[in-house]
């Protein structure tokens, strides 16, 4: 699995996801940007990473725990 180097400072609040959309909007703008690569950032960034992020706030530190679909398989060795 890879991250994108900015995810360390996201996580940390060093970088606010509002400004890197923007940022990344702009690159588009400016022709620096292909409009695929701009979406697929966009939907990440604004999309995924911030509706889980508010899913942790919203449910509160007992989400961490929760098991709604009863699994209790082991996690593989790897």
């Amino acid at each position: 699995m890879s991250h994108s180097p900015l995810s360390s400072s996201l996580d940390l609040g060093l970088l606010d996801p509002a400004e890197c959309v923007e940022q990344a909007e702009a690159a588009w703008r400016a022709g620096d940007a292909p409009l695929n690569s701009v979406e697929g950032f966009v939907r990440q960034v604004a999309g995924w990473r911030e509706y889980v992020w508010h899913l942790y706030w919203y449910f509160g530190e007992d989400y961490r725990a929760s098991n709604t679909l009863r699994h209790h398989a082991p996690l593989p060795s790897w």
